[in-house]
């Protein structure tokens, strides 16, 4: 009786350090390449007072990044806070940037956002998000093309949504398969 119970402590004590082998080296182990995951997409909408949007801002030429969009009705602004990832190895953000753009449209099915005209700015923003599709369209229009200060900027209209992050995206697409 006595090896027996010998036996089954082996045996708890050998389980025990595998598990715990496994943890350590799930917390421990290199990050992949670009492996900072940042806020999945989320919406809320208080109706009369305010709404909101986070997520990736996802389109042609955009790095991994977070932005958070945030209207109000009584302030008649939204205000946008983002971060971009700026390295992948170690993985870093850039610092947070923070900026407001005046509403233009309120309404119960949308709310439209858009940058006043600047002589010095080389595109205009226009954000419109969609209350009942719980989506956000972001909008880069050029501008002032004919200023010596916009002469190597871009001249094409460019679009961004926001959604998930690139990896949330890959495992909800994995779990599907």
């Amino acid at each position: 009786m006595g090896k027996l119970a010998i036996f089954i402590c082996g045996l708890l004590l050998g389980a025990i350090g595998v598990f715990g082998a496994v943890v350590y080296q799930e917390m421990y182990k290199k990050p992949e390449k670009d492996s900072i995951e940042l806020g999945y997409k989320d919406f809320y909408d208080n109706k009369d007072y305010w709404v909101s949007i986070a997520g990736t801002l996802t389109g042609e030429d955009m790095a991994n990044n977070t932005y958070g969009v945030l209207c109000i009705k009584e302030q008649n602004a939204c205000f946008i806070s983002y971060v971009n990832q700026i390295g992948s190895n170690p993985p870093r953000t850039g610092r947070m940037e923070t900026y407001t753009i005046p509403i233009v449209k309120w309404t119960n099915y949308e709310v439209i956002a858009k940058e006043e005209d600047n002589l010095f700015l080389c595109f205009r923003v226009t954000i419109t998000i969609d209350r009942g599709q719980k989506a956000l369209l972001w909008v880069d229009e050029p501008i002032n093309q004919t200023k010596p200060n916009c002469k190597d900027a871009r001249t094409t209209i460019r679009k961004f949504s926001i959604e998930d992050p690139p990896q949330v995206k890959k495992r909800k697409q994995d779990l599907r398969r």
